[in-house]
């Protein structure tokens, strides 16, 4: 989960000191009505490059519990990306990916692939 509240407009606007009635200006009034939660967003997928800027590889994380089979974002597991089922997709091989080696796997990871473990992500939410 990524949590964005602190970076809303209404949040920055106040931390800067702009008065309430730049907030009710037309222009922006509508940015200031958004609600907190509506700056939560859940992880949904990773591309990791394992290798240098040379050469190296692309292969993606994805969690595979969408569309109908998710959970309402009402309900608080919505919130709990770790217990959905993930997948690594890796040109034609596809397997079980268990989220809690993520930390791992996209700042380090094997280097059994034989381009290094010097490695970058994407994350996608």
């Amino acid at each position: 989960m990524l949590d964005l509240k602190d970076y809303s407009f209404k949040k920055i606007m106040k931390n800067e000191g702009h008065s309430a009635e730049i907030l009710e200006h037309d222009d922006v009034k509508h940015l200031s009505e958004i609600a907190d939660d509506e700056y939560i967003y859940k992880l949904v997928g990773v591309t990791i490059h394992r290798g240098t800027a040379e050469h190296g590889h692309y292969y993606s994380l994805i969690n595979t519990k969408r569309g109908k089979d998710e959970v309402d974002e009402a309900k608080s597991e919505w919130y709990q990306t770790e217990r959905d089922p993930w997948k690594v997709f890796d040109d034609e091989n596809v397997k079980h990916f268990n989220f809690n080696d993520l930390r791992s796997e996209a700042f380090g990871g094997s280097s059994s692939s034989g381009y290094g473990n010097d490695n970058d992500l994407s994350a996608y939410y």
